[in-house]
């Protein structure tokens, strides 16, 4: 059938699913560890950088917490409330010696910022 012990991964890349897979033909009585094989290398190919996405995550959340989180209150901690309130961030600019809040460049940054939707300032 042409069928190897191979593997072609997310990236492109022909991974050997057993010592000597790339010239191993697998045979109708192995289909099944076969499948399962490439199953297990499909699903792990990706391991190393999930662990590095926890990783990080539990740099910023204890890990111990994010099991109690749902992935809203998760998204909200990583990235912040969807809505930024204007009047809120207003209120709470501080600027430097040399810029007032009355200057012109600064007022209209204000008013662009008022004329966005709240998908547009996110």
């Amino acid at each position: 059938s042409g069928l190897t012990w191979t593997a072609r991964l997310s990236g492109g890349e022909e991974i050997e699913l057993t010592a000597g897979g790339f010239a191993r033909a697998v045979e109708p009585a192995d289909y099944a560890k076969y499948v399962d094989a490439l199953g297990h290398a499909r699903l792990h190919e990706s391991d190393k950088a999930l662990f590095a996405i926890r990783d990080g995550l539990a740099s910023i959340i204890p890990a111990s917490v994010l099991p109690l989180l749902t992935w809203e209150e998760l998204e909200r901690c990583v990235c912040g409330q969807r809505e930024i309130d204007l009047e809120l961030l207003k209120a709470n600019t501080e600027y430097d010696d040399d810029v007032s809040p009355d200057d012109e460049h600064v007022v209209r940054l204000w008013r662009v910022l008022e004329s966005f939707n709240h998908d547009e300032r996110s």
